[in-house]
């Protein structure tokens, strides 16, 4: 497990294959796959989510679902072989001392490397239109706010069907929304306040 920080030294953990994770929240699918309390052992990951064994863990070895898939990261928390929750230190990043080449930039720069002062988006989170969807065949607008499905490419499949829409919304789900027309929201569609730009990088093990 890597350990990034906020400009103001609060630990967000980047998790590898081989970490220990505890899972936040319950599966939003229909059937719930995993729920929030299971633990067990990450076995892949990619840009936003991570697949993780629970077979051998919190559920037992021979459990008919072994495996929680697709996990959003922001959803997981790092813990210890027996599902005790680990708590990571804050720092002081300013006072660290560290080098320029401790430091990581990705999270700030948006498609192409341009800077961008959004915190990076994840699947799972919860987000508002900032302003109208672009073009003649508007989908979303200023206000209108959900769960973030999906993230690729600067673009982001947003469903507000439950949220600011009624579930049975004509059209429940935006496609292709660019990133940077949203904001954090919370679960009543108020602004949140922006997470930080991911800085210092350590290992942790």
């Amino acid at each position: 497990m890597r350990i990034a920080y906020t400009r103001e030294g609060q630990p967000l953990p980047v998790f590898e294959a081989g970490d220990f994770v505890r899972i936040k929240r319950d599966d939003l699918g229909s059937p719930i796959a995993y729920r929030g309390g299971e633990w067990g052992s990450v076995v892949s990951v990619d840009a936003h989510t991570a697949d993780v064994q629970l077979a051998g863990f919190s559920r037992p070895a021979t459990a008919t679902l072994p495996y929680a898939r697709a996990v959003p990261s922001s959803w997981l928390a790092p813990c210890d072989a027996r599902g005790a929750a680990i708590l990571l230190d804050q720092r002081d990043v300013s006072r660290s001392g560290l080098r320029a080449s401790q430091f990581d930039d990705r999270a700030a720069r948006g498609p192409g490397g341009v800077q961008d002062n959004a915190a990076p988006v994840q699947v799972g989170d919860l987000v508002r239109m900032r302003r109208d969807e672009e073009g003649e065949f508007v989908t979303a607008r200023a206000g209108d706010w959900g769960e973030v499905l999906s993230v690729g490419a600067g673009q982001l499949d947003i469903r507000f069907a439950g949220f600011s829409r009624p579930k049975t919304a004509g059209m429940p789900v935006a496609r292709g929304i660019p990133a940077r027309l949203v904001e954090p929201c919370d679960r009543q569609g108020r602004a949140a306040a922006p997470v930080a730009t991911l800085r210092a990088v350590h290992r942790w093990r």
